[in-house]
């Protein structure tokens, strides 16, 4: 019999969805533990669980025309939606409060963190993790460690990335290096070229897909050229 309805569900661990966070998947999907369908007792495991379509409102562009936002939707989310023959399509996403505690527990529908190893703490907000009327406190001075002014700057690693330099010369139209010409054949077509072909946008497919799980872009920009830089030192 086909499902219809409204439902609410849980979004369970990102590790358990890695193939379409990885950017193997197509579309914005998230595997969800629906109330009243799945359980803490059934022996349904996270990664065999259901796909559930996101859909975008009109201010956030379908992809169409290069018009496109990210869904910011992660692990942990309690999210609601409805059955399109029979296909959960997710269509909110109910508010975390600060009164939620995070523990180690292992039922199926216990809060769980939408930090991710992509995905950590950071900003003035740090560790809270909450959006209601009492809004996150945020601290007015915060001291920088002595290790702080070491890393290099993430401005830096992305211009290097993109072969775009700051320094302004008259009349000057430097022309960038180009792309992957330190790649073999063999690099561009193989299993890590994910991680090592530059595309057209300046990103590697590895830098799209964090940034698809929402890493901040410049985040995700120095994750990517680290990682390339990496792997061409291991080669």
């Amino acid at each position: 019999m086909m499902k219809t309805g409204q439902w609410m569900g849980q979004i369970v661990s990102i590790d358990k969805q890695k193939e379409q966070f990885s950017g193997l998947g197509w579309g914005w999907r998230y595997k969800v533990r629906i109330i009243s369908e799945d359980s803490n007792d059934d022996q349904i495991s996270d990664e065999k669980l259901t796909n559930a379509i996101a859909i975008v409102s009109g201010s956030d562009g379908t992809g169409a025309a290069g018009r496109f936002k990210s869904l910011k939707y992660t692990q942990g989310d309690m999210i609601t939606g409805f059955y399109f023959q029979g296909t959960p399509i997710i269509f909110g996403a109910f508010a975390r409060g600060s009164a939620i505690k995070y523990t180690k527990s292992t039922a199926k529908f216990a809060p769980i963190s939408g930090f991710t190893s992509n995905i950590k703490p950071s900003g003035p907000t740090e560790r809270q993790e909450s959006s209601e009327a009492n809004l996150p406190a945020t601290p007015l001075l915060k001291t920088t460690s002595k290790n702080d002014n070491k890393r290099e700057p993430a401005a830096k690693k992305l211009e290097e990335q993109m072969g775009i330099s700051r320094e302004n010369t008259v009349n000057a139209k430097p022309s960038p290096p180009e792309r992957n010409a330190d790649l073999t054949t063999e690099q561009k077509l193989g299993p890590q070229s994910d991680a090592l072909y530059i595309q057209k946008n300046g990103k590697t497919r590895y830098q799209e897909s964090l940034e698809r799980v929402g890493v901040p872009p410049e985040e995700a920009a120095i994750k990517a050229a680290e990682q390339r830089a990496s792997i061409l030192a291991d080669s």
